[in-house]
This record gives C-alpha cells, sequence and structure tokens, in this order.
C-alpha cells in the first residue's frame, strides 16, 4: 500500500493543489478547437480534390495528385513544422488557426481520397444508365452517385 499511498500524494500535490489540473482543461479544450476546425475545412478541401481527380481535368489531376502523394507520404508532424516555420514563419498568426490549417491540409488528402474511392466504387453502368435519359455529368453526379 504504500506505493500506492505514494504515488496518490504525488498526484493530489502536482495535479490537484497546485491547480495544474486546469493545463489539462486547457489543452483539452484547444484540441477540441483544432480537431473540428481541421474536420471541417479537411472535409471541404477532401470533396474538392476528389472532385478534381473524378473529373480527370489533366493539369488539375496531376496537381491534386501530386498534394495527396506527397501530404500523405509525410509524417503529420513534419508538415506542422514546415507549415509554421516555413511556410508561414514570417506571419504572426495564432498557433491554434496554423496547427488547424496544417492538420486540415493534411486530413483533406486523406478525405479526398475516401470519397474518390467511393465515387469509383459506384457503378459504371450508372452513370451510362444517367446520360442515356438525358441528365448532364453533373446532374448524374449529384442525383445518382453522390447519394451512394
Amino acid at each position: 500500500m504504500g506505493l500506492i499511498d505514494g504515488l496518490s500524494g504525488v498526484i493530489y500535490s502536482n495535479l490537484i493543489r497546485e491547480s495544474r489540473y486546469t493545463l489539462f482543461f486547457d489543452g483539452l479544450v484547444t484540441t477540441l478547437e483544432i480537431t473540428v476546425f481541421a474536420l471541417l475545412l479537411g472535409i471541404v478541401i477532401g470533396l474538392i480534390v476528389a472532385l478534381v481527380r473524378v473529373m480527370h481535368i489533366k493539369v488539375l489531376d496531376k496537381i491534386a495528385k501530386a498534394y495527396v502523394d506527397i501530404i500523405r507520404g509525410t509524417p503529420a508532424v513534419v508538415q506542422l513544422v514546415i507549415i509554421y516555420y516555413a511556410i508561414l514563419g514570417g506571419v504572426n498568426l495564432p498557433k491554434v488557426l496554423v496547427a488547424s490549417v496544417a492538420f486540415a491540409i493534411n486530413s483533406g488528402a486523406y478525405v479526398s481520397e475516401l470519397i474518390r474511392g467511393g465515387i469509383l466504387a459506384v457503378d459504371k453502368g450508372q452513370m451510362e444508365a444517367a446520360i442515356s435519359v438525358g441528365l448532364s455529368k453533373f446532374q448524374a453526379y449529384r442525383t445518382i452517385i453522390f447519394p451512394q
């Protein structure tokens, strides 16, 4: 019981008595802010990149493929350091905003592949059927392909 009593005493003195638990709550709030902003922006980036890759516009498709390959091939912490120090080093922006954008860029690459995979999983015959009944490609994607 000596180990448990000693450990509980250390935890009490470090977290409760010195009010360090507030640092954990502040960190939790910051983490949630970064997560929500990165999630929302990452979905938007991913949707745009997936649409560019599915539409096969040559120049944009190559740029989008390079973006996905580079971002998915490098660790998120390396991207964060590059964005914070190299790209936005001279700009005085809040650190939470920079982290949110960095993680959104990372998330966007993964989300784009998820969306693109879902679009490509829909049978090609459904697009052909939609076009044969007079729908434009945009209408076919919006009303038939995307909902699936």
